[in-house]
């Protein structure tokens, strides 16, 4: 397979089906639009009706199509696995509803959002439920510390370091506060991760504010969220609404710190690659972004790709 044209659209949808593949994901017309991978700049000029004519010149020549699904040569089951998966996401889906509204009265919980392979309804059938916590400002620890004590009472199956079987299990995997909604480092995974992150609880427009934080994202997936800074709510103006006083939070930031520091020192022995800080904490059994850059450099290659992609990383 190979493209004269480094700029055509044809490129674009070819690596967008690339890294959908990777996670067994075929994609419908609308959802190639939407998770085009392409330059922001240049992007600005494949209008949507332009992808469905392409997609008819391409198709039975550089892709396929079954059912409405597009997918690359050998990809054909792929349908299968990604119906199976939608079939196994529901269960999880509901549980992670649940698990939302039992949480979601705490008032320093801002965003509790779907993450990972659930949030595109892709998970396999033994998979954990990976949740995004935003909580106010410097807050993070001390409501990390009251969710830990808080779901055995609420009947909350919390996923622990050390469990093998972890099927539908809440993973808490990622905390931000809401002053430190930008996240790093820049690249696809991670605006990918951003991108189809789904909010079940939004407190203040907190979800809003986290896209608009994580504008980046544009540079590599143009299509994928609207981001618009115009329709938030300044800080200012939620604090004068709820009438909320300055003399109080000062006590529960410095109570936050010393929970930051205390579960610090007993995580200390069996961190590895998670990344804590006062203001953001990410848990991630494996570094899923890493293998998943590489697959997809090495498939870009395969396809003689490889040359032009050196800003993906």
């Amino acid at each position: 397979m190979a493209f004269q044209n480094k700029d055509s659209l044809s490129l674009a949808i070819v690596k967008t089906l690339v890294y959908a593949s990777l996670f067994n994901y075929p994609l419908k017309e609308k959802e190639i639009w939407r998770w085009l991978i392409w330059e922001r700049n240049k992007a600005s000029k494949f209008q949507s009706f332009k992808v469905k004519e392409e997609l008819h010149e391409m198709t039975e020549k550089k892709i396929f199509q079954k059912n409405g699904y597009f997918f690359l040569k050998g990809g054909e089951e792929s349908l299968g696995i990604r119906q199976k998966r939608e079939g196994w996401s529901k269960e999880k889906l509901e549980i992670a509803r649940q698990t939302s509204r039992k949480i979601s009265w705490l008032p320093w919980i801002k965003v509790v959002g779907l993450t990972g392979a659930l949030a595109m309804e892709n998970a396999d059938e033994e998979d954990d439920i990976d949740l995004l916590i935003i909580t106010a400002k410097e807050r993070l620890w001390l409501t990390r510390l009251v969710l830990y004590f808080l779901c055995p009472i609420l009947r909350i199956k919390r996923r622990r370091p050390k469990d093998k079987n972890v099927k539908n299990k809440i993973c808490f995997n990622l905390f931000l506060d809401e002053g430190h909604l930008k996240v790093s480092p820049e690249n696809l995974f991670l605006a990918h991760e951003i991108c189809q992150a789904k909010p079940l609880i939004n407190k203040d427009q907190t979800y809003e504010r986290f896209l608009w934080e994580n504008r980046w994202v544009k540079e590599f997936l143009p299509n994928a969220v609207s981001i618009e800074k115009k329709t938030i709510k300044r800080d200012n103006e939620i604090t004068k609404k709820k009438g909320i006083t300055i003399s109080l939070p000062r006590y529960f930031a410095i109570f936050d710190q010393i929970c930051f520091y205390f579960q610090r020192f007993y995580m200390r022995p069996r961190i590895t690659i998670e990344k804590v800080s006062l203001h953001q904490a990410f848990f991630h059994p494996q570094d899923l972004a890493e293998k998943i850059n590489i697959k997809y450099q090495q498939k870009l290659s395969c396809l003689g790709l490889d040359k032009t992609e050196s800003w993906l990383i």
